[in-house]
């Protein structure tokens, strides 16, 4: 529970609405929702019109859109909440190029960001005539002229947007100062396998970058204190692809995903650096492929490969705790979750 939290705010958040967990799964229906309002995950129906895959899944930040990436076009299915069920909207005019991968709105909730496979491997829609519009690309395109984005994220203030990619130099960072996205110069020091996720912390000060390197540091943190990205912490989880990562809403937490056991790995940055907590007394069962935790920072979801598929923990006592699974759990292999209030 975050600090100024009390029991009455935890299900909706602390601003009015309620609790929400989307779930993206490698078989119909492909994305399971779930609604947090009795305290517990219930499933919501599906929506009528369904996704043919789902690979991740992001809500904008009102809670209002659900954006679902997919292995197969459109490449991007988008859901309208206003009516307080999911209902497909039309699709872009433009679409991504190539098989979704990650997805992030920006913090204003103007722009939606893509990372997909084939050139120019980040599709980004503006929305400010409340309809998704494709913007122009990019000059300089993530890895070149070749791989594709897998991860993408805002930092808190808007103006940076940060892809992860395969192909050197793995992570492409873009400012938004000007109106557009312009690159900035790399980092000095570089993940050194295909970039899988880019997540900033809640105030901005570090960006974490996880890596398919099974050899060396696999999670690496930049520091923005002096403006540009400087090499801070390098973590190494033995012989593990990091797929995903996340800061806690006061960001005091880091949980990570990834292949090998435990399949989730948590780092209290409570000292100013990346100190490992214990693992959880219940863990995932199978490689872990997404992790997110809910905007009051009671819960933590990762989605995994095997059953249960998804694996909730309660951090009320101030250490994760797994609750009991889903009535309903979702019918394949999840590979994103992700919260919303709305």
């Amino acid at each position: 529970m975050l600090p100024g939290m009390n029991a009455a705010m935890l299900h909706d958040g602390g601003r009015g609405g309620a609790l929400f967990l989307a779930v993206a799964q490698s078989d119909s229906p492909y994305i399971t929702i779930y609604d947090w309002r009795t305290g517990a995950p219930v499933k919501v129906a599906d929506p009528a019109t369904l996704p043919s895959s789902a690979i991740y899944v992001s809500w904008s930040p009102d809670g209002r859109y659900l954006a679902v990436t997919r292995n197969s076009s459109p490449y991007i299915t988008i859901y309208d909440w206003q009516t307080g069920g999911p209902v497909k909207i039309s699709d872009p005019a433009t679409l991504p190029a190539g098989a979704g991968r990650g997805a992030a709105w920006s913090p204003d909730g103007r722009y939606l960001a893509v990372g997909h496979r084939l050139s120019p491997y980040i599709t980004i829609y503006d929305w400010q005539t409340g309809s998704p519009v494709k913007i122009s690309n990019p000059g300089t395109l993530p890895a070149g002229d070749s791989g594709f984005g897998n991860s993408v994220g805002w930092s808190p203030d808007g103006r940076y947007l940060a892809v992860a990619h395969v192909n050197s130099p793995y992570v492409t960072i873009y400012d938004w100062n000007t109106g557009s996205p312009v690159k900035i110069s790399n980092p000095w020091t570089l993940p050194t396998g295909n970039g899988l996720s880019a997540s900033w912390s809640p105030d901005g000060r570090y960006l974490a970058v996880t890596s398919a390197n099974t050899s060396g540091a696999n999670i690496l943190i930049y520091d923005w204190q002096t403006g540009s990205p400087v090499y801070s912490h390098g973590v190494t989880l033995s012989g593990n692809q990091v797929y995903s990562s996340v800061w806690s809403p006061d960001g005091r937490y880091l949980a990570v995903a990834h292949s090998s056991s435990p399949f989730v790995t948590i780092y209290d940055w409570q000292t100013g650096s990346p100190v490992k907590i214990s693992d959880p007394g219940t863990l995932p069962t199978v490689t872990g492929n997404s992790v997110d935790w809910s905007p009051d920072g009671r819960y933590l979801a990762v989605a995994c490969n095997g059953s249960p598929y998804i694996t909730i923990y309660d951090w009320q006592t101030g250490s994760p705790v797994k609750i009991s699974n889903p009535g309903t759990l979702p019918t394949g292999a999840a590979t994103g979750a992700a919260w919303a209030i709305r």
